[in-house]
């Protein structure tokens, strides 16, 4: 193929050279390849040349005869007559031997090719690919070099010329079927199936893998590629190479009567003389790939979401740590006004009312918390089956008689490590939400079950291991992919204003994933919703035990010295005013940093350190540690909205704690009781009792 003129000085001087040379020649060119001919046709007229094309060597000779011609350029490689047997013809007719003839190949390469060339009586013998230039120059030297010559007959081709011709046939079509072979073998050893068929779509040849990939050993002779990849995918892959000359693409085959596969298609046309005569197909099995990038999309999906609830939970529980706070005031004030106001008094109602509102946002503060992950658990092994048992009867009346409760429990009494009214609070959550679903009735179903969950898990959050399963299912309107995608979002609800807070199922998110377990949703409009949890099987050694203390409705005195460490102003002084109250001397600080200096500096003893968990500059446990290491038999405890894993290098079954918000009627009596312990031990749980401000 000519190379293309490096720029327009190149083609002027090209054009310059042209017109020296001759400004009309009548030139023709044999090239069986469509491409080569085209470029040469362009580059030869831009000049100023006329330019007669031929395919092939029958058809040259026969337009040569027809057009007289100044110059020939021939290939040599060519269907019908080669260029050899055209040399030979032009030179064996006295009226056409003296057009000068140039061979241009890129097949024939070697000097034997050369040699043969030049016998016939080839005035020129050129490899491609040549520049223009140097083409220009090489036809003006020969027309030159003709044109100045006698004309005698030339000679007939000799008998070494003819075995000359015959060996180097014969080696050219040895060396094609060696790489026909070789062709054919790369093809029958290739892992991707190929067949090629004719414009029809009939079968031309197909390797091993394509007989494989489609059970066909035998294509009965009607086949095409569209019984096998359907007639519309099939359309779309012969448009658009045809259009384009390929074809990439990924297509899923039809499910009629064969396995479904993804395929990987790539499709090219073959032409022959510029004429598509042939379509290649390339299918690779994808299947197996594409089963990998749905699973990787999926798990990209959860660890997405997973992120972006844990952002959420960390903001809902920063939130309710600074409302909780709040509370407390409004909480602990209420209280102690009511204690000193008698249920007469015109404001002891407005009070009530107060202390009631806050017991609201105290609730909606522990849901906050329950999504964040922040709440304080009782984890102990309860019993799955039994926890719902207990709910059997609650949860008939809350769904209502339209809707069939259907219990299926698993014979095993599994054991899970949970907090049971955690549980409880979730199941009564989903029922309610399935019972919104079925405003006409409908069938709920609650399932338990056991599952081994393995390395290859497709949940993100769950680690190998054996897992209690439960299924809530309902047969109410679903959800669309919309809906699903943000459906444990705190604060989303489908429901009408006024009628969801659109916390109830980041409640249940949260309080799942605090017991390190997981909960997946399968959903579809007007099919239903089931939910499923995980959580972690029970097992013989984490069993732990709770006390539950009952809370007198008088505030209990004292004569100790406590350390208070709160940094919230107004929830500080209210301590302060219930424990002066009450006769405690009272130290206060409102950070870490402050409450290690009067551990450090302070006088007289310290009967008890009471602090929060989370506190600017030094945290509670830092505290703590400071206050054991100088008082290793004082009373020490924490309160807290939320720990933030402050305390989870002690564990919360070892340490005194007290949740926020709560009542100065429970703190008091936690404290009374703590300092009445005749024994130095200070690392005992205490559940908070149920009370004024301690709402569930």
């Amino acid at each position: 193929m000519f190379t293309e003129p490096t720029n327009s000085t190149d083609i002027n001087q090209s054009h310059t050279k042209g017109k020296k040379l001759h400004n009309t020649m009548k030139i023709l060119f044999a090239e069986d390849n469509a491409a080569f001919r085209l470029i040469l046709k362009n580059q030869l007229e831009f000049i100023g040349h006329q330019v007669v094309m031929a395919i092939n060597g029958r058809q040259a000779l026969s337009l040569i005869r027809e057009t007289k011609p100044e110059l020939i350029i021939s290939d040599i490689q060519m269907p019908e007559m080669d260029g050899y047997q055209l040399c030979e013809a032009v030179h064996a007719d006295n009226s056409l031997s003296q057009i000068p003839f140039i061979f241009y190949t890129g097949t024939f390469l070697s000097p034997e090719d050369e040699t043969l060339a030049l016998a016939l009586g080839a005035d020129r013998f050129l490899r491609k690919p040549v520049e223009l230039k140097t083409m220009l120059q090489e036809i003006q030297l020969v027309v030159e070099k003709k044109q100045s010559e006698n004309h005698p007959p030339p000679p007939l081709p000799s008998k070494e010329t003819q075995t000359l011709y015959q060996k180097t046939i014969s080696r050219k079509l040895n060396k094609k079927q060696a790489e026909s072979s070789l062709y054919r073998e790369i093809v029958n050893q290739c892992h991707e199936a190929i067949v090629v068929v004719d414009q029809a779509g009939h079968l031309i040849l197909q390797n091993p893998a394509h007989q494989h990939l489609f059970n066909l050993c035998n294509p009965p002779s009607d086949w095409t590629p569209a019984q096998t990849l359907g007639e519309e995918p099939y359309r779309q892959i012969q448009d658009i190479s045809n259009q384009t000359g390929h074809y990439h693409g990924e297509l899923l085959r039809p499910t009629n009567h064969l396995p479904e596969i993804y395929l990987e298609v790539t499709a090219f046309a073959i032409a022959d003389n510029g004429e598509e005569t042939a379509t290649v197909l390339i299918l690779r099995d994808a299947t197996d790939k594409k089963q990998e990038e749905n699973e990787k999309k999926i798990l990209q999906a959860q660890l997405i979401q997973a992120q972006k609830m844990e952002v959420v939970g960390r903001l809902a529980g920063g939130i309710a740590h600074d409302f909780n706070n709040i509370l407390n005031a409004i909480l602990g004030y209420s209280e102690l006004a009511l204690l000193d106001l008698p249920e007469n008094n015109p404001a002891h109602n407005s009070i009530k009312i107060i202390q009631s509102s806050g017991e609201r946002a105290a609730r909606l503060v522990r849901q906050l918390l329950a999504f964040s992950r922040k709440q304080i658990l009782k984890i102990g092994p309860v019993s799955i089956n039994q926890i719902i048992g207990d709910l059997n009867k609650m949860l008939s009346r809350l769904i209502g008689e339209d809707i069939k409760l259907q219990l299926h429990l698993a014979p095993n009494n599994y054991e899970v490590m949970a907090d049971a009214g955690q549980i409880e609070q979730i199941i009564l959550n989903l029922a309610v939400n399935a019972r919104d679903a079925m405003p006409t009735g409908g069938n709920l179903s609650i399932s338990t079950d056991r599952a081994e969950i393995g390395d290859d898990t497709p949940y993100l959050e769950l680690n190998p291991g054996a897992y209690i399963t439960v299924s809530i299912t309902d047969s109410g309107s679903g959800m669309n992919k919309q809906t699903l995608d943000r459906i444990f979002e705190p604060f989303f609800t489908t429901k009408e204003i006024g009628k969801g807070t659109g916390l109830g199922l980041a409640t249940v998110f949260g309080i799942i994933k605090q017991h390190h377990g997981h909960i997946s949703v399968d959903s579809h409009p007007g099919h239903g919703t089931t939910f499923t949890l995980f959580l972690p099987e029970a097992s013989s050694t984490n069993a732990a035990t709770a006390e539950t203390l009952r809370t007198p409705q008088t505030l209990a005195h004292g004569e100790e010295t406590i350390l208070v460490v709160e940094d919230d102003t107004s929830f500080r002084n209210l301590l302060i005013e219930v424990l002066t109250q009450l006769s405690y001397t009272v130290i206060t600080a409102p950070d870490g940093t402050d409450a290690i200096r009067h551990i450090e500096e302070h006088p007289l003893p310290i009967d008890m350190l009471l602090t929060d968990v989370i506190l600017p500059g030094h945290n509670g446990r830092q505290v703590a540690e400071a206050f054991t290491k100088k008082y290793p038999t004082a009373k020490i405890l924490f309160m807290s909205g939320y720990t933030d894993d402050i305390l989870s290098p002690y564990g919360l079954h070892r340490v005194n704690f007290i949740q926020k918000p709560f009542s100065p009627l429970t703190l008091t009596v936690r404290i009374r009781q703590l300092l009445d312990q005749n024994s130095p031990k200070k690392f005992t749980l205490f559940t908070t009792p149920q009370s004024v401000g301690d709402t569930a």
